[in-house]
């Protein structure tokens, strides 16, 4: 069983390195949400994006539009911290985890595994099984979950 802790532990030293894009937007589109999406990760590292300020953005937004507007630049950079809000906030995060898992279990070489270090793609498979222990009886989380697993244990 993995321990929350220790998962915590594991993303951020996975991650801690991890520098802001340059160059492209972290977003796509142009939309009002797209607009507060940016305003949202403006001038923010992925460290700064943290479980307050999330919570902030869902009373307002939610949060699983954020993951739609993030380009797969800005998914890869801020993955950690929606990882981070979804273990400290599980049971309220339900349509993000199901963002997240979609996004985690395409075969695009944009969203996959092969995009990050064998330490990232290692803390990204322990939180996959962290969220399948949580959520044992959880059918169609469990289906999802279990794509991206496979996707990103086999990398």
């Amino acid at each position: 069983m993995i321990e929350k802790q220790d998962l915590i532990s594991n993303l951020h030293g996975a991650f801690e390195k991890r520098e802001r894009p340059h160059g492209e937007r972290p977003v796509r589109g142009v939309s009002i949400e797209a607009q507060m999406v940016e305003q949202l990760l403006s001038q923010r590292s992925w460290i700064d994006l943290d479980s307050y300020t999330l919570s902030s953005y869902e009373s307002r937004a939610d949060l699983s539009a954020l993951v739609a507007f993030l380009s797969p630049e800005g998914f890869r950079y801020y993955l950690p911290s929606l990882l981070l809000f979804v273990v400290d906030n599980q049971y309220k995060a339900g349509a993000l985890v199901d963002a997240i898992t979609a996004k985690l279990s395409s075969t695009s070489e944009e969203y996959g595994p092969q995009m990050f270090t064998p330490q990232q793609q290692l803390a990204v498979s322990l939180f996959l099984t962290y969220l399948k222990q949580r959520h044992p009886d959880d059918r169609s989380m469990g289906d999802e979950i279990d794509r991206a697993l496979s996707v990103w244990t086999n990398a």
